[in-house]
């Protein structure tokens, strides 16, 4: 608990493509779908830090970005950045990686 109505959880996973069947398998996936339909005033926020390099983040109905929104710049969930694994590799392409 980060104040009495924040909670975070952070996880360690042993690659990104265990992270990415998660969250496109049950129940994750059904959560984010109803989560995104009607948030009931709540936000989300997500960062990614890959031990191989790259970073990445989405921000779902936060009034302000915490963490890394606060100086990098926001980019829509579109194209290449609808998944973790494309902000990952569109940001290594624009590093020149």
């Amino acid at each position: 608990m980060f104040a009495w109505n924040h909670l975070g959880i952070r996880q360690c996973w042993r690659d990104a493509e265990s992270l990415g069947r998660f969250t496109r398998d049950t129940p994750h996936a059904v959560w984010w779908r109803d989560f995104l339909r009607y948030t009931q005033g709540c936000g989300f926020w997500h960062e990614a830090y890959h031990a191989r390099g790259g970073i990445e983040a989405i921000y779902v109905g936060m009034p302000e970005c915490p963490g890394l929104g606060g100086f990098a710049p926001i980019r829509p969930p579109v194209g290449p950045f609808m998944s973790s694994n494309g902000r990952i590799t569109a940001d290594a392409v624009a590093r020149g990686r």
